[in-house]
Parts: C-alpha cells; structure tokens; sequence
C-alpha cells in the first residue's frame, strides 16, 4: 500500500524520467497524472474483478475496499428512507450474481452478518407481493444516482440511525494522505499496472494536448 499523493508523485516521476521540472513540471501536473491514474484505476480493477469473479473470488475486492458510517435520511416527499453515497463509487457488475459490487456492503454497524439486500430499482414492488417479501425481515436497497433507497420492511430504522456502507471509491475521491492499493492485471505479455497504462497514454503526447483550454492564450 501506498499514500495516494505518493503514488501521484511516483508516477509523475516515471513519466518525467525524474524529477519533474521546467516543461515537463507542467505537461505532467499533478491533477493532469491524478485523472489519468483514475481512469487508469478504474480500468484495472474492472479487468481484475473480471479475471476473478468467474471462480468466485470476491475477497480480491478486500484491498479497495474503504468503511464508512452513514445516516440514514427521510424523503418525506416519497416516504422514503436513504443514505447519500459517502464516495463516488467504481460500478463493479457481475454477469453470475448481477448487482453492483462496487457497494460490498451495507449493515447495522455492530451486526454485519444483517447485510441489506441489493435489488433492482423496478424490483420492490415484485418483491414486495412475493411470499418470500412478506416472510423475510431483510432491509433491501437500490442505488438512485448519488443515493441508497431502503425498504427496512419489519426492521425498526428511523431518520438520523445509522449503517455501515463498505464501498470501493473512485481513486480520486480518495484523501491525499489515504493509503490505496494499485490494481495489477495479468495480460498475456505479463502484468499490466496503473502506472504502465498511464504511461502508456501520456508519453509522447504533444504539449499542447495538456494545456488549459480554459485560457484562451493556449488554445
């Protein structure tokens, strides 16, 4: 593991084939190699979810998984229960189980073996009218842009509770001083990294590819 303003800065290096001054300093900024290890992240991890889930390895989601406590909130307008996303989160489906692992859990905080059920957003009506809907006590949800939707059903939760929420966050949501895990994904030519395929989009990009397009002196 690595502090993410580390690894930025790792990287800004590679990229710089040192340390990062005159030009390159700017061609190669901070936010500039930050974007491109995000999206680089988050194609990684979506090959290595892949590449695993097939056997049924969702423990290899473990190191990109982040806790967080949320509260639990009241749409009076819908009479409805949700909690905001404390993170953006990297959507991770599965075509065996469907839902989105990105979401790993959502708890009470003190029993985590009571994990909340993930449905579709047209789902809870059919629930709902299903035996199996009218017997079980599970909490379902589903996810409504940046928010979680609760049935609590026979479970006793008001506005202001709270629950647990393990997620997988975007690498840029994360804290500058946070500890991340990099994704490595096995390809035919051997393993591929996050700095590998951010290296593999910036070098050699021309200059003014990477200037502000909002000052209308570099455009």
């Amino acid at each position: 593991m690595i502090k993410k303003d580390q690894y930025i800065e790792q990287v800004r290096r590679r990229l710089c084939g040192g340390e990062p001054v005159g030009d390159l300093a700017s061609r190669y900024h901070p936010l500039i190699v930050e974007k491109e290890i995000d999206s680089a992240y988050e194609s990684l991890l979506q090959s290595v979810f892949g590449q695993n889930i097939k056997g049924g390895n969702f423990a290899i989601l473990d190191p990109y998984t982040k806790p967080f406590t949320v509260e639990i909130q009241y749409d009076s307008g819908r009479e409805e229960y949700y909690s905001l996303l404390p993170k953006p989160v990297i959507v991770l489906n599965s075509p065996l189980n469907g839902g989105n692992f990105g979401i790993r859990i959502i708890s009470p905080i003190k029993d985590q073996t009571v994990q909340f059920v993930p449905i579709d957003n047209n789902a809870d009506v059919v629930y709902g009218v299903l035996e199996v809907g009218i017997i079980s006590g599970i909490p379902t949800y589903y996810v409504e842009g940046n928010s979680v939707r609760y049935n609590f059903r026979a479970k006793n939760y008001v506005e202001g509770d709270k629950v647990l929420m393990k997620i997988i966050p975007t690498f840029s949501s994360l804290g500058r001083d946070e500890y991340v895990t990099m994704p490595e994904y096995m390809t035919k030519s051997g393993m591929l990294s996050v700095s590998d395929l951010v290296y593999q989009r910036l070098v050699g990009m021309p200059p003014e590819k990477m200037t502000n397009n909002n000052d209308p002196k570099q455009v």
